[in-house]
């Protein structure tokens, strides 16, 4: 085995997370700039291109533990559906977001600004779709954890919303994440 590092790091991944498929099987779905700007100037770019910025997902911006990248940088997405990672029941976000069954499938959780940039360059969402930006949970200023959802309404109206999810939430196996 430490002659085959390969092999080894293999046979680990598949016992840690035997139904997990490789990060083939999830193309890349956007490839966006993120980074390189405040929070504030991104507030401002959302505002300028006409989304909606709900409460909750602004209450989370202003935030510490809400940060942007200093440098910009391209960023690869994958889309699915929470079944694609392997449950047959719904999961709880503490287990949906579980960093290491998550790297099992080639994957990592969002950074705290793909949020609002993946709602940006997005520009050719289908009407009456949304999704939820798998990141670590940011506390609100009532207590309560959220992660950005990303979506647009039937009449074309795009916005950035968060929705509260703590550990023991279940999600849909149906459910779109990024």
């Amino acid at each position: 085995w430490v002659k085959n590092c390969k092999a080894l790091s293999h046979t680990l991944l598949e016992a840690l997370s035997p139904d997990s498929k490789t990060v083939a099987t999830f193309p890349v779905w956007k490839t966006p700039s993120i980074g390189g700007v405040t929070k504030d100037e991104l507030l401002a770019r959302l505002e300028k291109n006409g989304v909606s910025v709900y409460s909750w997902a602004r209450d989370i911006m202003e935030q510490s533990a809400f940060t942007t990248s200093a440098e910009p940088q391209e960023v690869s997405f994958a889309r699915l559906k929470v079944r694609d990672l392997g449950f047959t029941a719904m999961p709880t976000t503490q287990e949906l977001f579980d960093e290491r069954r998550l790297a099992g499938f080639g994957l990592a959780l969002c950074e705290p600004d793909d949020g609002p940039h993946l709602r940006l360059a997005d520009t050719d969402q289908p009407r009456g779709t949304w999704y939820w930006v798998a990141m670590p949970p940011i506390t609100d200023s009532g207590g309560s954890p959220h992660v950005f959802d990303v979506g647009r309404n039937d009449d074309g109206e795009r916005w950035l919303y968060a929705d509260i999810t703590h550990p023991d939430y279940l999600w849909g196996l149906e459910h779109e994440l990024v």
